[in-house]
């Protein structure tokens, strides 16, 4: 009788101490899931803006990232690049602008004091469900934690990305923003109008584009156009005017930016060349010249020329295919080169950045350093079909899309020319002397209007 009356007793004290531990256990997890900050894992819509950017290119990727952060909703809008600028500046004064933004490259020193810059690492929200058992006895189980995750560095940034994209978005070893994509000034051409003359293959030097270019122009008898061979000569009516006539400048020796600073030279010398080069952009637009083949005054810009099957060779970049129709029979080439064994060409992209009115600065942040790993700008990639930013990925890529390879081809060898706080003011003066120098007959006066225009730009220098 004593002995079942002990076992009782013991049975009971088992059951005693296993509720205790049960209880101490469930307590423990109790502890431990109220330590975390549960105002992270409430609802949270990350804005983007953007100007070039289509959503379709990142639909799939807003729902990758939602797969492990489900609170984190997006918000997609598309600009006009006319009213882009005052849309924002109006949205900041009213505190309702976006969390992520994309600006040209040319424009993040102007924005500087609107970014927040990337910290050191992100505290980010993770939601995982969990199904334990089976049958009627199945539950699932929410599981929430926070993870502090690195972000990308300053070296990171020069080790993975074209060094242009290092020089544009590093000041003082903070990142101010991120490109998914370097588009580089490539050649389209009319393969009709080049096959209609006989040219078999893309001019790949100067010399046989010039040869092209008269080759194909046709004028009547009063001296108008009938066909056009290029798009050069002008900053009115070429979208890229200012571009390509940089693009020669840093191919005749003179690097645009130096030292964060533009440069069109300082000796004699190097001026010198800075004036062929650009004399040698202006000739297409000259009437009193062999190579003439533009009309400054046109009303007509020079894309829907180039789309309307009147010119030969348009200097654009890669957004402008998606706007190409598919009536028109054309291919796209690298640049010519001055000197093919030491190529330079030149670059104009956006990044993507975070605004400094975010409230949801480590998942924006996070969004974008999660788009930027290879396997998701895979993703990216194929949808925009723009070229990648990613040194690792433009083999890849040139595979896959091999109609981007003449822009990828040039993304290493890439140049920009401008970091300062006033791009607008900056490419007006430069348009200017652009023009000037059509006019401008003697030396002398050419190098001063040269030297006056690299002290109004430099001016406002930022690095």
């Amino acid at each position: 009788m004593k002995k079942k009356i002990s076992n009782r007793l013991n049975f009971k004290k088992i059951s005693i101490l296993l509720i205790l531990a049960l209880f101490m256990t469930s307590g423990a997890s109790c502890s431990k899931q109220a330590s975390i900050d549960k105002s992270l894992f409430k609802a949270t819509k990350i804005t983007i803006w953007t100007v070039y950017e289509n959503e379709d290119s990142f639909k799939q990727l807003f729902q990758e990232f939602q797969k492990q952060h489900p609170m984190v909703s997006f918000e997609f809008r598309v600009f006009e690049s006319g009213e882009y600028e005052e849309q924002l500046l109006n949205a900041w004064a009213e505190n309702r602008g976006p969390d992520i933004y994309f600006i040209p490259n040319s424009s993040i020193g102007k924005y500087l004091t609107k970014i927040t810059p990337m910290p050191e690492s992100v505290k980010l929200p993770y939601r995982q469900s969990i199904n334990r058992g089976a049958g009627m006895f199945k539950k699932t189980e929410i599981k929430d934690s926070i993870k502090e995750e690195k972000t990308i560095t300053a070296s990171q940034i020069k080790d993975a990305y074209a060094e242009i994209a290092y020089n544009d978005v590093v000041f003082d070893n903070q990142i101010y923003g991120i490109p998914l994509s370097i588009e580089t000034l490539a050649m389209f051409y009319n393969r009709d109008i080049t096959n209609g003359a006989n040219i078999a293959m893309p001019p790949e030097n100067w010399n046989d584009f010039v040869t092209n270019v008269k080759k194909i122009t046709l004028l009547d008898e009063k001296s108008n156009f009938i066909q056009n061979g290029t798009a050069m000569g002008s900053t009115k009516n070429i979208d890229n005017g200012s571009d390509i006539a940089l693009l020669l400048v840093n191919q005749n020796g003179i690097k645009t930016l130096q030292n964060n600073m533009f440069n069109l030279g300082k000796s004699e010398e190097d001026l010198q060349k800075t004036i062929e080069a650009i004399k040698f952009f202006n000739d297409f637009a000259n009437p009193v010249m062999e190579v003439h083949s533009w009309d400054e005054n046109s009303k007509q810009d020079a894309f829907s020329a180039f789309t309307s099957k009147k010119i030969a060779y348009y200097f654009g970049y890669p957004h402008k295919i998606k706007e190409i129709p598919k009536t028109l029979n054309y291919g796209i080439a690298k640049v010519p080169q001055i000197n093919k064994n030491a190529p330079s060409n030149f670059a104009n992209y956006w990044v993507m950045t975070v605004s400094h009115q975010t409230k949801s600065k480590d998942i924006a942040w996070g969004f974008i350093n999660f788009i930027n790993k290879s396997e998701n700008a895979k993703i990216y990639l194929a949808k925009s079909a723009k070229p990648s930013s990613l040194k690792s990925l433009i083999n890849y890529q040139k595979e896959k899309q091999p109609e981007l390879t003449p822009f990828l081809d040039q993304i290493l060898t890439a140049n920009s020319w401008y970091r300062g706080k006033n791009p607008t003011f900056a490419k007006q003066q430069l348009n200017s002397l652009i023009e000037q120098l059509k006019i401008a007959s003697e030396t002398k006066k050419q190098m001063e209007l040269i030297n006056k225009t690299l002290i109004q730009i430099n001016q406002d220098k930022t690095k």
